[in-house]
């Protein structure tokens, strides 16, 4: 079952399959490796962490 994931003001965005985070389409916006959240483009880029269901900005 995929998990919903919402921004920080509380807005739906997408859904999260344990490895990606997909936005509304259907495209994957985000990839989760463990406890650290990079970018899909190349090349990625670090952007945060994800600790106990939450991912946590570095920039």
């Amino acid at each position: 079952m995929l998990q919903q994931v919402y921004n920080a003001t509380g807005t739906h965005i997408g859904t999260f399959d344990g490895e990606h985070v997909y936005n509304m389409t259907g495209k994957i916006i985000l990839r989760v490796d463990g406890k650290e959240i990079y970018t899909v483009e190349i090349p990625c880029k670090y952007i945060g962490s994800y600790v106990r269901n939450e991912g946590r900005s570095q920039i």
